[in-house]
Parts: C-alpha cells; sequence; structure tokens
C-alpha cells in the first residue's frame, strides 16, 4: 500500500481508468534520469500502467499538487525531491530543443567528424570510437569507427547509464565491474564492449547533448592515462558543432534584418556589429539561454586610452588597429560567443554557459589577448573590462549591460587595465 500522503493522488489516477483509453501513464521506477518520462507518483509500489484520456487531464493536475505537497516521490526505495525530477525532465527537453535547433540528428555521414573518430581511434588503438546525440527515446550514432550500432535503447546505452548531468567525462577499464552497466546489451552482446571513456559534448546554450566516446572489448585497454587527448578531441567535435549554430544563428539574425541596410549595423572601425545590433542580439541569446536553464556571462570592456588608437575616418590603416582589437577579443572567446560595439566605443561579450566561477577568469583571458597586441608603444592599449553573472538572476539584457558598465567604470577609475566582477 502507499503511504496515506499519496492516497488522494493514486485514488484519483485510480478512478481516471473508466474513461476511455487515449493517454497513459506509467508509475515508473526509473523517472530520476528522465529515461522514461512518466509520471511520479512513488513507483516503487505501483506495478502496472494506468490507461487515462485527455478528459481526465484536471485529475492528473491535482494529482501532481497532491504529490508536490507531500514534498517528496519514492523511487524503488530512494528518496527524491518532486523539483529535482521535473529538472530532470525540463533538462532532457531542453536537449531535444538543442538538437532540433542544431538539426544534426538523422543527418547524412559528414567528414568534419569522421576525420575527428579515426583520428581517436588511431590514437588510442581502441576497437570503436565514436560521436553520439539522446534523441528522444534513444541514442543515435552520428560518427563510428569500428563495431558498433547506429541506434541504442537509452536502457542499453553506457553513455546514458554511466553518465551524470555533472560529469564531463567517465572512464571505466572493466566495464562489467559496474553493476548499473554490466546488464547493458552492449557489454553482454554485440559489440561486447569492456573498456569504455567518454566526453561530453556540449549545446551552445552549456546543457549536454551527446558524447563523444571510445570503446574495447579487451578489458584494461582504455584508462585515465592519457585522456586529456579525448578532451581536446571532443572539444574539436564541439568547435564544429558550434560554428554550425553559429552561423544558422547569425543567419537568422541577418535575416531578420534584410529589409535594412545591413552597413547600417556594422561598427566601421571593427566590422563588429554596431550598438543597436548589438543590443538585440545580445537580448535575443540571453532569453534563448535562460529558456535552456543554462548560465551567462555578460562583460562590458573599453580601451582605457581609445584616443591614441587610429580610426578609419581620419588614417587609412585605422581599421587595421581597430580590427586587431577585434580579432585579438574574437580569439579569447569561443565560437559560441557573441562580439559586438556598446555605447560610448565599449566591446560588449555574452558567453552562454559560462559560469560565475569561470566569468572572471574568462574576462582575463580577453585582457591578457588584447595586451598582447605586437602594436607601437604608443597605441597598446589596455582593457578595463566589467563583467556579471546571470546565473542566478531574472535581470533584463538593458539592466545586465549596466550592471557591468558601471563595474567597468569602477574599474577605468581605479586606473584601468583590470577586470571586475559586478554583484548579480
Amino acid at each position: 500500500m502507499p503511504p496515506e500522503r499519496f492516497g488522494p493522488a493514486t485514488a484519483l489516477i485510480g478512478a481516471a481508468r473508466d474513461f476511455p483509453v487515449v493517454w497513459s501513464i506509467t508509475f515508473a521506477h526509473d523517472d530520476a534520469d528522465a529515461r522514461t518520462r512518466a509520471l511520479c507518483v512513488g513507483a516503487h509500489w505501483a506495478q502496472a500502467a494506468y490507461a487515462v484520456p485527455t478528459g481526465a487531464i484536471r485529475y492528473i493536475d491535482y494529482a501532481f499538487t497532491t504529490i508536490n505537497e507531500s514534498k517528496q516521490t519514492i523511487f524503488g526505495g530512494s528518496t527524491m525531491m518532486v523539483g529535482q525530477v521535473s529538472q530532470s525532465n525540463r533538462r532532457h527537453d531542453n536537449r531535444q530543443q538543442s538538437l532540433r535547433q542544431l538539426n544534426i540528428l538523422y543527418t547524412p555521414v559528414e567528414e568534419r567528424f569522421e576525420r575527428i573518430t579515426r583520428l581517436a581511434k588511431a590514437l588510442y588503438r581502441v576497437d570503436i570510437a565514436g560521436l553520439s546525440f539522446q534523441a528522444q527515446d534513444h541514442e543515435w550514432v552520428k560518427s563510428v569507427q569500428g563495431p558498433f550500432p547506429i541506434e541504442i535503447d537509452l536502457d542499453a546505452s553506457l553513455n546514458q547509464i554511466l553518465f551524470d548531468e555533472q560529469a564531463s567525462q567517465v572512464v571505466y577499464s572493466d566495464v562489467r565491474r559496474d553493476t548499473r552497466a554490466s546488464g547493458s546489451g552492449l557489454v553482454t552482446g554485440f559489440p561486447s564492449v569492456r573498456s569504455f571513456a567518454a566526453q561530453a559534448i556540449y549545446a551552445p546554450e552549456g546543457g549536454r547533448i551527446g558524447s563523444f566516446f571510445i570503446a574495447s572489448q579487451k578489458a584494461g585497454a582504455i584508462g585515465h592515462s592519457g585522456l586529456a587527448h579525448l578532451r581536446d578531441l571532443a572539444a574539436l567535435v564541439q568547435t564544429e558543432i558550434h560554428l554550425s549554430f553559429m552561423h544558422k544563428d547569425l543567419y537568422e539574425f541577418s535575416s531578420a534584418m534584410s529589409q535594412v541596410d545591413r552597413r547600417q549595423h556594422l561598427d566601421i572601425d571593427t566590422g563588429l556589429w554596431g550598438e543597436e545590433a548589438t543590443g538585440l542580439l545580445v537580448g535575443r541569446r540571453l532569453e534563448r539561454a535562460r529558456k535552456a536553464e543554462v548560465p551567462c556571462g555578460l562583460l562590458v570592456m573599453s580601451m582605457d586610452k581609445p584616443e591614441h588608437i587610429p580610426s578609419t575616418r581620419n588614417l587609412r590603416n585605422g581599421r587595421r588597429d581597430w580590427g586587431g582589437i577585434a580579432l585579438s577579443m574574437l580569439r579569447a572567446l569561443r565560437p559560441s560567443d557573441t562580439l559586438g560595439r556598446g555605447k560610448d566605443g565599449s566591446f560588449v561579450a555574452l558567453l552562454p554557459g559560462c559560469t560565475h566561477k569561470n566569468l572572471a577568469q574568462a574576462a582575463e583571458r580577453v585582457r591578457r589577448n588584447v595586451e598582447r597586441l605586437r602594436l607601437p608603444a604608443d597605441l597598446r592599449p589596455t582593457v578595463s573590462i566589467g563583467a556579471i553573472s546571470l546565473q542566478d538572476t531574472m535581470m533584463s539584457s538593458a539592466q545586465a549591460l549596466e550592471s557591468a558598465d558601471d563595474a567597468r567604470d569602477r574599474v577605468a577609475r581605479e586606473g584601468g587595465n583590470g577586470v571586475q566582477v559586478a554583484p548579480a
């Protein structure tokens, strides 16, 4: 029997069995990792699936309310907060949305990914190397070298079983020693995997969407040593994905401005988006990142002595100097980041997926890149950077820009050439 606090919820759902069958709900024990994404109402005592019609959805709403008030749901003997399950389901939905936006599922073989998986297989001398993405109810392999299926049920997927949401890399010298993976069809049957390692692949917004993996049919063939290269290879894959996404995003943004002369929206000195276009693009990408529930960092940067830097308006090679500064900033950022001009000649960068912990480090990397520019001593600028983390705040893009600009102004007043992170 279920605990008393679940009585009203289970009674209501049980009553709904009398309706015609048009919708089904399973009391599932593995909803904690969103593999079935079924309704969670204390699955450890439930043995059956109930058929529920759309006309009875109000019962489900009440059931969720009842369960939520009890503060917890039981899963196979373990306790988990309902909010955590909802968060897991949101991650699953965000992952599917990201994959749709990237338009990468069920696409033909591409040489840009094939060459990376070939390199991984040769570098680690393993039987299998591949790149896969987590689709709605299965894992789909985009590129693979060696004997490996193209589609895998999530219950059998080693990437799904062994990864948790916090891990960026997993390594198993013998997967048979792990009780979660030892029963997988990939271990007990074809292709008989014994050693396995994988590096997470992330969407431009920051959520995990897939894995770059290597596997061997011999135990002990893969260990922790030398796996820094696996991280590097996964970074190459991610760069390819992010570049494709960036081109698509910029195309959509440019198309939205197709009725206007785009030259009016470009900064003449750098070739970056001008102040107005940057504000629109930052707002658009910030909203997208929030929907995906991933952190964001915002940088506002200014040259401490901009009057010493020639402009195209008064010197023929001025664009080379300002353009060089812009290029040095771009090289310190990722392909998925946004860089443009802000008010009063400043630069603005939005960094999706950048946490509060990493924000100051990212800003300092930009500052150092500009500082290392090979310009004449009297033209060499230094940079004041104000930053703000948008990880746990709902402020608008305009408010975030103002807060970061205030932090930048404080750095400039204190002598410049530094970084300050504003409180969110």
